[in-house]
């Protein structure tokens, strides 16, 4: 199983974001949080979740009790340190998302409290944890707003397309938080949390993000955003393929933490369109992940077969098939088989 971090502070003037990477009994502990309004309740929870998740594992049993219900407990008490809690970095109102997986050998163990995305594929089947924000959750804000119709007519709170608004204009996107003060009374505390079966033979592409790689409040671009960003990662590809992509992306301007994890029996898969030109089907090639297009274009000129006519970037379907099986790694297209 292989890990990749990448962290970039983009144009913000202070990183916020914490992450983690470690051990956990048979398993390893990976989480993403995206600090708000300063770092330091996303680093304290940051430093106390690995041993707070252990304690909670070794007190309920494994054996007994799945990690979702640990996992519930441990995010329960880091709200609970919160709610007035000052930031010690800038102010008195910081906050974080949390979201985490533990993997171990027969499943993975995802929650969430925010807009942090989680991006998993296994065995081909993808899921894509909910975000915990307002443009994106409306299940969410209907559930505010029925739980506080009363400040809602008074004016103490407002609903727009994307924020919750105090009084004060203070504004916040989440509807999910830890710490988060001034919306301590309105935001929804509980994770959601889920167990994703894996077989000894299930491979895994896993990615946990902070929102800088949400290019799109549109559902379908967003779901096919991600869907490329696990190709990429199926296909070969680093955190550090995917924080460069962000990174140049005049849509964001974030912070931006990517955490990568992936397991495969052999050298990954890879999937790709098929175009057509002049009657001859093809491959583009330029989208793929850099380690993985300079792979492909090595073995494409050792072989010295024919490029493309009138197409740069690109290469016959035989050929790509060629260079994976020599580099044990599944090649599929999407227009049948080449």
């Amino acid at each position: 199983m292989e890990f990749h971090v990448y962290q970039n502070r983009g144009q913000r003037p202070l990183q916020e974001d914490r992450y983690v990477v470690t051990p956990l009994f048979d398993g390893t502990l990976i989480a993403v949080l995206d600090g708000h309004g300063g770092p330091g309740i996303a680093e304290d929870c940051a430093l106390a979740l690995p041993g707070l998740l252990q304690r909670a594992l070794e007190e309920l049993d494994r054996d007994e009790t799945p990690p979702t219900a640990a996992f519930r407990r441990v995010i329960a008490e880091l709200v609970a340190r919160y709610p007035s809690a000052r930031d010690v970095w800038m102010n008195d109102t910081g906050g974080t998302t949390l979201s985490a997986a533990f993997i171990e050998d027969d499943r993975i163990t995802t929650a969430v409290l925010g807009d942090s995305p989680i991006l998993l594929r296994i065995d081909g089947e993808d899921w894509i944890a909910p975000s915990h924000n307002v443009e994106l959750n409306p299940k969410d804000v209907a559930r505010i707003e029925a739980a506080h119709q009363d400040q809602i007519m008074r004016g103490e709170l407002h609903i727009d397309s994307s924020h919750l608004r105090l009084a004060s204009w203070t504004a916040l996107a989440l509807t999910r938080a830890i710490g988060d003060r001034d919306f301590a009374r309105y935001l929804i505390r509980e994770p959601e949390v889920e167990t994703h079966p894996l077989t000894p033979e299930s491979e895994f592409s896993l990615i946990l993000a902070t929102d800088g790689i949400q290019v799109s409040t549109d559902s379908e671009t967003l779901e096919a955003h991600y869907t490329d960003l696990l190709d990429r990662v199926a296909a070969g590809g680093s955190a550090a393929d995917l924080g460069r992509q962000h990174a140049n992306d005049p849509r964001t301007s974030d912070n931006l933490t990517i955490i990568t994890a992936c397991r495969h029996g052999d050298g990954g898969s890879l999937r790709l369109p098929l175009h057509e030109y002049q009657g001859m089907k093809y491959a583009w090639v330029s989208d793929l992940p850099r380690s993985v297009r300079e792979s492909l274009n090595q073995f494409l000129l050792a072989s010295a077969v024919p490029s493309v006519p009138g197409v740069p970037d690109a290469a016959y379907p035989q050929d790509v098939l060629s260079w994976g099986r020599q580099n044990g790694i599944k090649v599929q297209f999407d227009e049948g088989e080449a």
